[in-house]
């Protein structure tokens, strides 16, 4: 891919030097995303007539003639030049490269041609949140992402269930006293026989005469 992209760079500074053009600014262009850009075919030291017309060739190679008109592009006359100016309706990435615009005379004969790019390094940007607004997004999400799993586990950890071995260790770290997990059992079956024992329900053979079998 690196050498790919070097060998096209390679090839755009050499049309560019034939053209004259040695300097990028002087035929590279960066505008703003979404918005439309016109190109004119102004060729240095060529007179373009009215009885010449234009085509123009698009990044992937597409050639456009006059009056050709879809959902990216559209060719003008103007000036009573047959297909003079491209009109680049949105600008996209799809759309951002170099340009030919050729000029033909009434005989179809090739009189010049010139190079124009558009957004070649990276678009032009208002602001700078509209440049990192991309990034921005994603690292929202990766946050969001991130908080939800810390979270899950979070609640996962507070409610999951504790056995009497684990709330024993527990108590112990809180207190300092050794715990352990028989003295909290017995305690809580004394406590439900001391709670049978008292409760009025619960009467032994001497509180109930009438249950008590003399022998």
């Amino acid at each position: 891919m690196i050498i790919w992209a070097t060998m096209c760079w390679i090839c755009i500074g050499f049309a560019a030097s034939m053209e004259g053009l040695s300097n990028t600014e002087d035929w590279a262009y960066q505008w703003y995303s979404d918005e439309s850009f016109r190109f004119q075919c102004h060729i240095s030291g060529l007179n373009v007539s009215q009885t010449d017309y234009v085509t123009w060739q698009t990044p992937d190679q597409r050639i456009l003639p006059n009056l050709y008109n879809d959902t990216e592009y559209e060719v003008i006359s103007k000036d009573n030049v047959n297909g003079f100016e491209l009109l680049i309706k949105k600008i996209h990435p799809n759309v951002h490269g170099v340009y030919f615009c050729k000029v033909y005379d009434n005989q179809g004969l090739a009189r010049g041609q010139t190079i124009y790019g558009l957004n070649i390094h990276e678009a032009k940007y208002h602001n700078m949140l509209d440049k990192y607004k991309s990034q921005i997004n994603v690292a929202i999400i990766a946050s969001m992402a991130f908080f939800v799993k810390i979270l899950t586990i979070c609640l996962v950890c507070h409610y999951q269930y504790v056995t009497p071995e684990m709330e024993a260790k527990r108590r112990q770290r809180k207190t300092g006293e050794p715990y352990s997990v028989s003295n909290d059992v017995q305690m809580a079956t004394n406590g439900q026989l001391a709670d049978s024992m008292a409760s009025p329900e619960w009467k032994g053979a001497y509180e109930n005469p009438e249950d008590f079998t003399q022998f």
